[in-house]
């Protein structure tokens, strides 16, 4: 029997430590009704047969999973909880509609997915912003819990993590990086406020908000 936690919304909000894994597609997760702000976009479905968590999150961070209605997260993290180790895998119980229910910020509410990209100059132009925004966020973070950090060095993670070029971006990995600096931003315990409102601007400039 596989050893999935279906947690509430408010203990998700509070395990910074976990990872929120959005397995929505994009034209979901970016269609208007909003997403949890740090969560990282890994859209699975249909549900893959032989499907490894190792091969795509760290089996050593405990991880939540997160659709629309908790449905398609369960079977997700039933599946990776098979290759992780037990306490590490737990659902959304209710998805992101719970989350909004117990009046949790989300980001991305009146996005749309496709729409056209900026050009590759306006992208990278982009990428720098992002990596501004974030680099300010993670200053102040570090200074008001006293973390010793690097925040270009945490931003270029970021860019390597997600395959990207920050010279020559394409819209998709820039997505990704704005996932993964929010996560980082989540983990070190800044507000959803301030993450959904750095999101939804960047988000504004990638044009998909």
């Amino acid at each position: 029997m596989s050893d999935v936690a279906k947690l509430d919304p408010r203990d998700v909000a509070d395990a910074r430590a976990m990872l929120v894994v959005d397995v929505r597609p994009l034209s979901e997760r970016l269609d208007g009704i909003g997403f949890i702000p740090g969560s990282i976009s890994l859209p699975i479905d249909p549900l893959p047969d032989g499907l490894s968590a190792t091969r795509v999150v760290a089996p050593e961070r405990p991880v939540v999973f997160v659709c629309l209605s908790g449905r398609r997260s369960e079977e997700v993290a039933v599946a990776f909880a098979q290759s992780r180790d037990p306490g590490t895998t737990a659902n959304l119980a209710g998805g992101v509609m719970a989350w909004q229910a117990a009046e949790l910020e989300v980001a991305g509410v009146d996005a749309s997915w496709p729409k056209p990209a900026p050009d590759a100059a306006e992208l990278a132009s982009i990428c720098r912003e992002i990596a501004a925004c974030f680099m300010a966020e993670a200053v102040e973070l570090s200074l008001d819990a006293g973390i010793d950090l690097d925040p270009m060095e945490l931003f270029n993670v970021c860019c390597t993590e997600a395959g990207v070029d920050p010279e020559a971006p394409d819209r998709d990995g820039l997505l990704s990086v704005l996932d993964l600096a929010a996560a980082r931003s989540r983990e070190l315990g800044n507000g959803y406020d301030r993450i959904a409102a750095n999101l939804d601007k960047m988000l504004g400039l990638i044009g998909v908000l």
